[in-house]
């Protein structure tokens, strides 16, 4: 049932990226190269995705979901990375992210939820230091 539960979270959250059309996903590349241009070590992303994993996790899945549920905690998580805009398909795929994260947590537990949390995000990190040392 684990297995089942991350692969549908990595999988809804790769087709919701592919959805956004060139220009705004060049637009969502130039802002988060904006944002975490002063990142170029391994060590960096690590503290970043497991600041950004342990405490987000605590405060919308641990604290938030079991007094609001899971569809009005993720649309805050959604709405507290409007840095991508307001309403578009970057908001509505980590609306999706936010559910399948709450998802998550309902059939397991927070901790779950934050080394998934802090995977992806570690995983987006070194994707984007490869890109970079690429280019």
């Amino acid at each position: 049932a684990l297995d089942h539960d991350l692969f549908t979270v990595q999988y809804t959250a790769g087709i919701l990226w592919l959805l956004l059309n060139p220009e705004e996903l060049e637009q969502i590349n130039e802002l988060n190269i904006q944002l975490q241009g002063g990142l170029d070590s391994v060590w960096e992303w690590l503290v970043l995705a497991l600041a950004a994993g342990i405490s987000e996790e605590i405060l919308f899945r641990g604290a938030l979901q079991p007094v609001l549920g899971k569809w009005v905690t993720a649309v805050l998580f959604a709405l507290v990375h409007v840095q991508y805009g307001l309403f578009t398909p970057a908001t509505l795929a980590l609306l999706i992210i936010g559910l399948a994260l709450g998802h998550l947590r309902q059939r397991h537990n927070t901790t779950l939820v934050i080394f998934v949390h802090v995977g992806y995000d570690f995983l987006l990190g070194m994707i984007s230091l490869l890109v970079a040392s690429a280019t």
